[in-house]
């Protein structure tokens, strides 16, 4: 070990309390250790030095991985904080941030007309107004910003083969940071929005209502997907069993819709607010579904459907502790 080596633990003890720590570098100083740790098995003293300079490390990742200001910064605008700088450094990934698309109220037909190919019977259409403008993620939420919240990844797409390019593991946790976070239940999904709204950045966050998904999803359209009725450009605009590779993408990789939001055709399914049952043929203001049931909406369709369910009006329905790996969620905001 050369004379310099524990001068650099000491350069990054002192830059973290200046805040100034760079988690990439910590990270890379932990794996140099393990490399020399491996070489001092007959030297049981040094050795323990050695444990404890990495569980030092670990501790002050942990500290900066902990932070509740992150789990504010990565759903804000904020990006110029000391906070948010660490994180983007030590991830390296756009997906981290999440922006969020401002929808203004009007009014569509929800639902799909009887002329619409691969329709089904629950898809009745109706009139529906939404009286108030609101804000939706233009993404998926992505397995980096669910870990930073919630501190674990419950996603089954989280290996290195799944994303070598961008493949990260932090707190013996893989993660694809750009993929979409899923496996979640609608259950899982509200823990992650309560701590999301435990800070104080401005904003509550829900799940979209199932209206507010399709009015956005459609993108101002009334054909089947957002670009049109024609199928042939579908891959342009979303991961599905033809183009995904058997698995979920990083999100906002192919074409936005109309409303700048990416991945509303495929890649994951998405949870939205609403109880499942059948529509009323009547006109509705700012409907908000069933007032109890059995099973919630899921909407968009995966990476492993045929494009009929990559529709904008199909709905698909669970119990809201359902789990399984493609489905998760996108968010919607007001502010307080």
């Amino acid at each position: 070990m050369n004379d310099g080596f524990p001068g650099q633990i000491q350069d990054f003890i002192n830059a973290y309390g200046q805040e100034k720590a760079d988690l990439a570098k910590m990270e890379s100083l932990k794996q140099r250790i393990e490399v020399i740790e491996g070489k001092l098995s007959d030297n049981s003293e040094l050795a323990g030095a050695i444990r404890e300079i990495k569980q030092l490390i670990d501790k002050l990742v942990d500290q900066i991985i902990g932070n509740p200001a992150l789990q504010k910064i990565v759903f804000s605008k904020d990006k110029q904080s000391f906070e948010f700088n660490i994180l983007s450094s030590y991830i390296k990934t756009p997906g981290i941030s999440a922006e969020f698309a401002f929808i203004r109220a009007g009014t569509f037909q929800m639902g799909s007309p009887s002329s619409e190919k691969d329709r089904y019977d629950d898809e009745v259409v109706h009139s529906v107004t939404l009286t108030k403008d609101f804000e939706i993620q233009q993404t998926e939420v992505t397995q980096a910003q669910w870990f930073l919240v919630m501190g674990y990844n419950p996603s089954y797409f989280k290996k290195k083969e799944n994303c070598s390019e961008d493949y990260l593991e932090i707190k013996s946790t893989g993660l694809c940071p750009n993929h979409p976070v899923e496996t979640v239940s609608w259950n899982d999904a509200q823990d992650f929005i309560k701590k999301l709204n435990e800070g104080n950045d401005g904003y509550n966050y829900r799940l979209p209502t199932e209206a507010e998904w399709e009015f956005a999803s459609r993108g101002g359209t009334q054909t089947a997907y957002s670009f049109g009725d024609d199928t042939g450009y579908l891959r342009d605009y979303g991961w599905y069993y033809e183009n995904s590779g058997s698995q979920t993408r990083a999100v906002g990789n192919k074409k936005a819709n109309q409303y700048n939001l990416y991945d509303m055709h495929g890649n994951v399914w998405e949870w939205t607010q609403d109880w499942y049952a059948n529509y009323s043929s009547g006109s509705q203001r700012d409907p908000v579904g069933a007032a109890s049931g059995s099973a919630r909406v899921f909407r968009g369709g995966c990476w492993s459907d045929v494009g009929q369910s990559l529709r904008s009006a199909f709905r698909y329905s669970w119990g809201p502790g359902f789990r399984n790996f493609n489905v998760g969620f996108r968010l919607v905001r007001t502010a307080k």
